[in-house]
């Protein structure tokens, strides 16, 4: 089935069921170990679509999206346990791990959809339900407890895209106002910028901070933290934090092709070398690439962060898209000729066709 209805069908819906990590265990250390190196995966998708369909169905007001909406927003909070946790490991089997895990990404991912319902709708039981979510997640890391992003065995960047929490962390603290999500926020990057282990380093403060340094990390990763540092300027005024935005957007732009997006190589990597006109950009790297720039207009006012989205958004975004948005090629180009899997120049890639979900 197309990978939407599937996802959303009640019976796949991992924040409820935790079905793709029953079958979790533990280490000799005593470590969590998810049953795949990719279990949060369709965790990801099931809040990503969530959240489009919440934020669709009511600013269209279609009836039936907004049924679907209702229903999952009910189903996740039925769901939570008494302590308050939302998310998709099993009980026994939650923030401590070893091994190919997402667990802050996830959560990230359902209570971003869950923060835009409440929005929508001012169900303070909705909001309530995301802080107690919150609340014991922050207590599980920070000074004194452990560093989420020293995950002992990582695999891919399940651990990495932990760090965009963050964006729950910043939302909750523009609703309420709560020092605690402040506070967790800068605590949150502290511990990814020091970690000897995290596999994306590229937005750790010591590397931002060195503008000769090229980005050479996952690209998704590499353009959503790109606003990590100017969420921690302003909630906390200090200079480095500025100094490593304004490096990190540089950095940036050494990377831009003519449609405004990061160009890649084959692997969703973000690369300086070898960079030509016919390289490939990746649409989630376009997609964090936009995100963090609306937080910089956002927070800074700055006319040049919306010239930049304006670019990638109307040139790579809308170029890799049927104009009727039914399909988009995940892996794009500014300068192509072709739409197939082996095209006749350059590396074989599955993601250069046009396919209605993902690739």
């Amino acid at each position: 089935p197309h990978t939407g209805e599937y996802l959303l069908r009640p019976e796949n819906n991992d924040y409820v069921t935790r079905a793709k990590n029953r079958d979790s265990r533990h280490d000799d250390a005593g470590l969590s170990v998810p049953p795949k190196p990719r279990s949060w995966w369709h965790a990801e998708m099931i809040g990503d679509w969530h959240d489009s369909l919440i934020r669709a169905a009511f600013l269209t007001g279609e009836p039936t999206a907004r049924a679907k909406a209702d229903r999952f927003v009910d189903a996740i909070l039925k769901s939570q346990d008494d302590d308050g946790y939302i998310g998709i490991y099993p009980k026994g089997f939650r923030f401590h791990f070893s091994g190919g895990e997402g667990e802050l990404w996830s959560q990230r991912c359902v209570l971003l959809a869950l923060l835009a319902y409440y929005e929508f709708t001012e169900r303070q039981d909705v909001l309530d339900a995301v802080q107690r979510a919150v609340r014991l997640t922050i207590g599980q890391y920070g000074p004194g407890t452990r560093n989420y992003f020293d995950n002992p065995g990582q695999v891919g960047s399940g651990t990495s895209h932990g760090l965009m929490y963050l964006d729950v962390l910043e939302w909750l603290y523009r609703l309420t106002g709560h020092d605690a999500y402040r506070l967790a926020a800068l605590s949150l990057y502290d511990d990814y910028s020091a970690s000897k282990r995290i596999n994306d380093k590229d937005a750790q403060l010591a590397k931002l901070l060195d503008p000769n340094l090229p980005f050479r990390g996952h690209g998704p990763d590499v353009m959503g933290f790109l606003r990590v540092p100017l969420l921690c300027y302003y909630l906390s005024g200090k200079e480095d934090y500025r100094r490593a935005w304004e490096n990190a957007i540089r950095k940036t732009e050494r990377h831009l092709g003519v449609g405004g997006s990061p160009m890649s190589g084959q692997h969703e990597e973000i690369k300086q070398e070898g960079q030509t006109p016919d390289l490939p950009y990746e649409y989630c790297s376009t997609f964090y690439l936009l995100h963090s720039l609306t937080w910089a207009m956002q927070k800074t006012g700055e006319g040049r962060y919306g010239d930049m989205f304006e670019r990638a958004f109307f040139n790579a975004a809308q170029g890799a898209r049927f104009a009727n948005g039914k399909a988009l090629t995940y892996y794009s180009a500014d300068q192509r000729l072709w739409v197939r899997q082996r095209p006749p120049e350059g590396h074989p890639n599955p993601r250069y066709i046009y396919t209605a979900a993902h690739y």
